[in-house]
């Protein structure tokens, strides 16, 4: 049995760098796509805001207009919206 255990012990150390790898790759490509949606969602509203702001009446608005996508964004306004039993 002492034998069996040092066989285990000797073999943990090769495995364990991919065991880790396969770890990685499994993180990487859950988190990767949401990365990708988020910039790409920060990209769109950069280009929009200046046509947005000017459909609204000018620079002086940027302020809500910002706060109103953030807020939206991060699922306030499902929390404000939300109908409560």
């Amino acid at each position: 049995m002492i034998v069996a255990v040092d066989a285990k012990i000797a073999n943990a150390p090769s495995s364990l760098p991919e065991e880790k790898s396969v770890q990685f790759r499994h993180a990487f490509l859950r988190v990767a796509p949401s990365m990708f949606l988020g910039a790409l969602d920060q990209t769109i509203i950069a280009a929009a805001l200046p046509a947005i702001a000017g459909s609204l009446g000018g620079l002086s608005y940027l302020a809500w207009i910002v706060t109103a996508y953030l807020l939206n964004s991060h699922g306030a306004s499902n929390f404000l919206y939300v109908r409560r039993s």
